[in-house]
């Protein structure tokens, strides 16, 4: 519990952006689980493609 509230904690006071290059091949395999795992703990996710 106790790492929960930290980690609520920090998500509050310290900003995190995650900026993913992928391409097309990347799109439901990796991108994916990046958003899936350690893409949660960031504030701003962003995806940047060759394909729109």
């Amino acid at each position: 519990m106790l790492n929960t509230s930290l980690s609520e904690t920090l998500y509050e006071k310290v900003r995190v952006l995650c900026w993913i290059m992928t391409g097309p091949k990347n799109h439901k395999s990796k991108a994916q689980h990046v958003k899936a795992t350690w893409g949660r703990r960031c504030n701003i996710l962003i995806f940047m493609s060759t394909e729109t």
